[in-house]
């Protein structure tokens, strides 16, 4: 009996730092992603008011920059901005600027 017990505290204990691992690794890609919309909101090569903006937070993997990143947009009462981000850095390697409609 006293076996079962320690087999079930060492599984409970696994499965729970499991867990608490899986769960911060969400917070930072939520956290990072914040950020990479943050910055793309306010970089100078936009033009007009800001009306929407997203960011898919599923990292991608580019051809163009050979390596993971993050794609989004931002909606200014001018113009669409397609951009692309480091998934690892958060860094803005490209923002396209496309005639809003």
């Amino acid at each position: 009996m006293k076996k079962i017990i320690k087999y079930a505290t060492a599984l409970s204990t696994i499965v729970l730092a499991g867990t608490a691992y899986q769960y911060k690794k969400q917070l930072d890609k939520q956290h990072l992603c914040d950020t990479i919309l943050s910055n793309a909101k306010t970089d100078s090569r936009l033009q007009g008011h800001i009306v929407g903006s997203f960011i898919n937070m599923t990292k991608e993997y580019s051809d163009v920059f050979d390596m993971n990143v993050f794609v989004g947009g931002v909606t200014t009462t001018q113009y669409t901005y397609d951009f692309v981000a480091d998934a690892q850095t958060g860094a803005l390697l490209a923002l396209h600027q496309q005639i809003r409609l």
